[in-house]
Order: structure tokens, then C-alpha cells, then sequence
């Protein structure tokens, strides 16, 4: 058979399921907090729910997800009931992203700065 040098070459996707569960919900207020507002004041600048354990369940979900390649990735939500409505996410990562870090690599790096922008936000308000 004749291969034409034009067409890329195929190989297999990666892939993992990915579980996910809400185990808590925090927000922080921004902007114009107190301002001689006085309702708003009365609003907290920032609070932490934790969803109680029997009901984590219902707010968890799994992904099928299919690495491309470094920086195209696809996830289809896994339904819990055929009948629920599934959710297909395409990702591209900005900038490429073939070479360098891989996409847990990105991610990790992600939660981790999140983390430290946490600490030093609770070091300020203590």
C-alpha cells in the first residue's frame, strides 16, 4: 500500500476517569465591602461551608477524559443515570503546552499556588 508522506501519523490517545466531589464551597467578597453601606457591612468579607458527608454524593461526578496531546485534552462527563444529560469540555492549553510541563504537572502547580495565596490571605487577616 502507497502512504502518502502528507498525512500525520496516528498513534493512540492517553486516557484516565476522573472523580470528582464537592467537599466544600468558600467565597470572599471583593469590591466595595462597607463603603458607609450599612447592610453590606453586615455581610461577611469572606466564609467556608463544608458539605456534609452524606450528602457529598450528590454533588460529585466522573470524567472520562482523553489526553490528544500535550495540549488538547477532551472530558465527557460520566452520567450517573443513562438518562442524565452528559457534558463533553474540550481543553487547549494557552501557549502550547507540548513541551515542558504535563497536564497533572500543570495542574499541581495551579492548586499549589492557589494554596499559598490562601495561607498568606488567612497570615494577613490573623
Amino acid at each position: 500500500p502507497h502512504i502518502s508522506p502528507h498525512l500525520p501519523s496516528r498513534r493512540a490517545a492517553a486516557g484516565s476517569t476522573i472523580s470528582l466531589t464537592l467537599e466544600e464551597v468558600r467565597r470572599e467578597l471583593e469590591g466595595a465591602a462597607g463603603g458607609g453601606d450599612d447592610a453590606l457591612a453586615m455581610v461577611p468579607r469572606a466564609s467556608s461551608y463544608s458539605l456534609p458527608p452524606p450528602l457529598r454524593p450528590l454533588a460529585s461526578g466522573k470524567f472520562a477524559t482523553t489526553y490528544l496531546s500535550g495540549s488538547f485534552r477532551i472530558s465527557r462527563a460520566v452520567p450517573p443515570l443513562p438518562s442524565a444529560p452528559a457534558e463533553l469540555r474540550v481543553f487547549v492549553r494557552e501557549g502550547g503546552g507540548d513541551e515542558g510541563a504535563t497536564w497533572q504537572e500543570e495542574e499541581d502547580a495551579r492548586t499549589a499556588a492557589a494554596e499559598e495565596e490562601a495561607a498568606a490571605a488567612a497570615e494577613e487577616e490573623a
